[in-house]
């Protein structure tokens, strides 16, 4: 639930708006359990999966 109000207290409209160092700034000494930030780490690499698509539908079309 905290990962939830950081990303609240953070208002963005969406975990891909800042990038992993942003995040770890963002959260600072407010996390207390690294965790918890681990989370919010892997949240937003499932919504940029959801964004992008995974596997060979994505890869193939890709320049070498």
């Amino acid at each position: 639930m905290q990962a939830v109000r950081q990303a609240q207290a953070a208002a963005v409209t969406s975990l891909l708006e800042r990038s992993a160092q942003q995040w770890r700034q963002t959260a600072g000494s407010r996390v207390r359990e690294p965790v918890l930030f681990l989370l919010m780490l892997e949240a937003q690499d499932a919504v940029e999966s959801l964004q992008e698509g995974t596997g060979w539908q994505i890869e193939y079309p890709r320049d070498v």
